[in-house]
């Protein structure tokens, strides 16, 4: 059975985005320099972070989320070694 968007934790989903803005802010302001000399935009690095990171994660993480822990935890070895 899938889950809904009603049963996530909250607490790991405040964490998830937290961590993905800081990311950002830290990507931004450790690259502006940069990326103007580089390619003459400030938000050079962001934009390409944000298109080529952020989005194709959060959806891989909604995608991620509906599936039940218990699949996850059962298919773990074969997630592991596919990985690698």
């Amino acid at each position: 059975m899938l889950h809904s968007f009603k049963q996530i934790d909250k607490t790991f989903l405040i964490t998830f985005f937290l961590l993905v803005v800081l990311g950002l802010v830290i990507l931004q302001t450790a690259s502006v320099v940069e990326s103007y000399q580089e390619e003459g935009n400030s938000y050079y690095y962001f934009l390409r972070q944000f298109m080529w990171g952020i989005i194709p994660g959060i959806v891989l993480f909604s995608c991620a989320n509906i599936i039940p822990y218990t699949w996850w935890r059962r298919s773990s070895i074969i997630v592991l070694i596919g990985a690698l």
